[in-house]
Parts: structure tokens; sequence; C-alpha cells
């Protein structure tokens, strides 16, 4: 157990950093998650620096595989350590980490709490500091300005933002990156189309980007041909990144990004007036993202309790994103519900011999979703009982048998 009096001290003392130092050494250069942990392991020291450095190292890792839900909870525990032991520079860096994780969980989380709470401990930090979380701040003041309307806000805060110098060892096109893609949201909620596509070409150019960043620009390209007004660039842009919606492996970690694209691209179908079915599964991607965001929730809940931090409670701090998760799932699949309820033969063609072999379909009990001829799995088995000729039979899917029992399911061949 941690002593009762810790040390308290603005700066790690040397030998913390030296572990610290020894632990991120790694072959790809990157923090290493098993050095996190063996350093979260001295945390029973009379000073808590050890788990402060571990904390953030190790949400750092998990932000960059994906685990958002993990890093979040960590970050938030980092910073307010950091910042009672008196280093409110590492406490305003992690405060900015936590506060991008629940950015990026938007529309399922609000980060502007957590904003106050990091302005409020930037009010105390020497102007010409903390940049990277001054950064974060004129980020998610820019989006969600944009998102508001307050579009003279936006602007301001994105000038403020590229007008600051990045830190040493920052990934300048990082930020770049992000001040592009903010500049054509921009742009695109002034109608002005031909500067929302250039800024969305430059930041395409800047280099490789992996699925979830693609996703992202199939989004803003949507909003930049709805400022144009071109129905037919609208279509294309709109089934271009439908056509990404559905996850390509079982552990695929772009289910947030997929969570937020599938609802504008179904909006986009259908005004644009696409075929019924495509809209239908473009609903229907939207809830199976949504679906496997709350098996990640589940997973965070279990996973971080066993790092022996006996008063970290992340069901408490996860449960309001998983029940807004829950709810938009939800509303997702009433809607294709009612689709089908109207008029059964609505299923896409060929939908019902995919799910329903010698017309029975399998559903999991728990999470009730829909197993495919493939093997994959649907969150349609709520509206099934639409479908003609079709029994179901509950059974119980390979994530919810991990999850509720601890057991692993072999593959469906």
């Amino acid at each position: 157990m941690r002593s009762a009096a810790p040390t308290l001290s603005p700066t790690p003392p040397r030998w913390a950093w030296e572990r610290y130092v020894a632990a991120i050494t790694h072959a790809d250069g990157r923090v290493s998650e098993e050095g996190m942990r063996a350093l979260l392991d001295e945390r029973d020291r009379d000073a808590p620096w050890p788990e402060a450095l571990a904390l953030g190292g190790l949400a750092t890792v998990w932000a960059r595989r994906g685990r958002t839900f993990e890093a979040l909870v960590l970050f938030r525990r980092a910073a307010r350590l950091c910042a009672s032991l008196g280093d409110l520079e590492k406490a305003t860096g992690a405060f900015g980490c936590h506060a991008l994780c629940l950015g990026h969980l938007w529309p399922h989380a609000d980060p502007a709490p957590a904003l106050a709470e990091l302005e409020a401990l930037l009010a105390r930090v020497p102007e010409g500091e903390a940049t990277i979380a001054r950064d974060a701040v004129d980020v998610l003041h820019a989006f969600l300005a944009v998102e508001a309307g307050d579009l003279v806000e936006a602007r301001r805060r994105i000038e403020a933002h590229d007008g600051r110098p990045p830190v040493a060892g920052v990934d300048v096109v990082r930020k770049r990156f992000t001040s592009l893609t903010l500049r054509s949201r921009l742009a695109a909620s002034q109608g002005d189309a031909v500067a929302a596509d250039a800024a969305l070409d430059e930041a395409a150019a800047l280099g490789p980007v992996d699925l979830g960043v693609q996703l992202l620009l199939d989004w803003f390209r949507m909003h930049a041909a709805r400022a144009a007004g071109d129905v037919a660039t609208r279509l294309e842009r709109a089934r271009k990144a439908a056509r990404a919606m559905r996850p390509a492996a079982p552990d695929d970690l772009h289910a947030g990004f997929r969570g937020v694209v599938a609802s504008t691209v179904a909006a986009e179908l259908s005004a644009c007036g696409a075929p019924a079915d495509e809209v239908l599964d473009a609903h229907d991607a939207a809830a199976s993202a949504i679906v496997t965001r709350i098996a990640e929730i589940d997973d965070a809940v279990r996973a971080l309790p066993a790092l022996g931090l006996e008063d970290l409670d992340a069901d408490d701090e996860l449960a309001a994103h998983r029940a807004a998760c829950a709810a938009e799932a939800d509303a997702a699949l009433r809607r294709v519900a009612a689709y089908v309820a109207e008029r059964p033969d609505r299923l896409p063609a060929g939908f019902l011999d995919r799910v329903a072999a010698a017309g029975w379909a399998h559903v999991c009990a728990w999470c009730h979703r829909v197993r495919t001829e493939e093997g994959s799995w649907l969150p349609i088995g709520t509206f099934l009982r639409h479908a003609r000729d079709v029994a179901m039979t509950h059974t119980i899917c390979a994530p919810c048998a991990a999850r509720a029992f601890g057991v692993t399911l072999r593959a469906r061949a």
C-alpha cells in the first residue's frame, strides 16, 4: 500500500526518471507496455512518482492501440496525481490527452466538462508553457464551435492553434493535419466546398494514413460535398464511405470512427435518394459499430482493476459513455426495425440467406446480434421477428462468451 504521507515534489526525483527512461527504452523507440507495468508495480514507495509516470506512459500506449476507454481513465488519474504532486505542466499534458480521448468519443461523450477542468488548471501555468495542452484545448473548442454553428469562435481557435509553434519532438505533421481538417469543416460550414476540399487534399498529401484517419477524411469530404450542393458528388462520397463501414477483422480498432461516419452516411444516402436497402445497411452498420464500442467499454471495465489500483472505479468512470452508446445503438436499430416492420420484404435481397440457414436465425442471447453464414455477427436480432418464415434460436457469440464466462469459443468455420 502507498504511504499515507508521500514525499511531495514538483518534479520527479532522479531515481523515478531513470526507471521511466529505462522502461521506455524499447526496440521500436516507443513506450513499452511491459516497462510501464513494471514501473507501476513500484507505486508502493513513499514517493508516488512511479505511479504518475507509469499511468501516463501506459495510457499513451493504449491510446495508440485503440484502447481509448482504458486510456481515458488512466490519463485522468495521472493528471490528478501529477496535480497533487505539484507538477502542473505534466498534469495539464495528461488532462489534455484525457480531453482529446473524450473528443474522439464524440458524439457519445461530451468533452466540455473536461475542458473546463483543464482550462482551470492552465490558468495556473505561465503563458508559453503547457503548449500541448493549450493546443488540445483550442482543437476541441474549434470542433465544438463548428458543430454549434459558432464559426467566429471556431476560426479564432484554429488561428490560436496554428499560431502556437510546435513543441520539439511533437509530430508536426499531425498538428498540420488537425489544422487542415478543422479548416475544411469550417469552410464547409460556410458553404465554401472548394476551400473545404482543397484543405482535405492537402491533409491527405501529408503522408500515408491508417483506416481510422481515412474514415475521418471520408466524413469531412461528405460535409464538403454537402456544401457544394452537388447531389451526385454527395451520393458518390457517401457510397465510398459506406464501403468502409464493416470491420475487416475481429480486432478492428476503428469502431468509434465508424459509428460517427455511418450516421452521416445514412443521412446522406437518404437525402440523395439512394435505394432504401443502402440506407438500411448504413443504419445497421452504425449500430454494429456502436455495439462493438459497448464491448470495448465492458473490456476496459474488466481490465483496468487488474492494474492493482485499489481506488480505481472504472465502471463508474465509463458508465455515462456506455449509456450514451447504448442509447445511440438502440435508436439506430429502432429505425431499421420500423423500416422492416412496415414491409418485411424490404430486407435486402439475399439477406435472409446469409442469416437464416434452413430457416433458422442464430441470435446471441446476450448482445442480440445474429450470426451470418460468413461467421460475422450483425446487430439485427431485435427486428428479425418481422421477417417472414424465419425462426430464431438463441446461442452466444465468442466475445460475449469471453466476457460473461471467461471462456474462448473457437471461431466458426
